[in-house]
């Protein structure tokens, strides 16, 4: 597990995650591939920064066009 999903930000599929790896800034990198806990489908990261106004990171992944779709990445 290396990160959890916290929040949804803004209406283009971001969502704000909170890191649960040791190295977050070679994990997160855009086209690293990532797998939600018990399902096959790839979440690729399209983009990944940390959060200037908090902790975490926000993070972008190409299979995830908008907010309806990011919002059940939750939890």
């Amino acid at each position: 597990m290396v990160a959890l999903v916290r929040g949804v930000h803004g209406l283009h599929g971001a969502v704000r995650v909170e890191v649960l790896t040791d190295h977050p800034e070679s994990r997160f990198v855009p086209g690293a591939v990532l797998h939600r806990e018990g399902r096959s489908e790839p979440l690729t990261i399209a983009s990944a920064e940390a959060v200037a106004d908090g902790p975490g990171w926000r993070m972008r992944f190409r299979e995830i066009p908008d907010r309806n779709a990011a919002d059940t990445l939750r939890g």
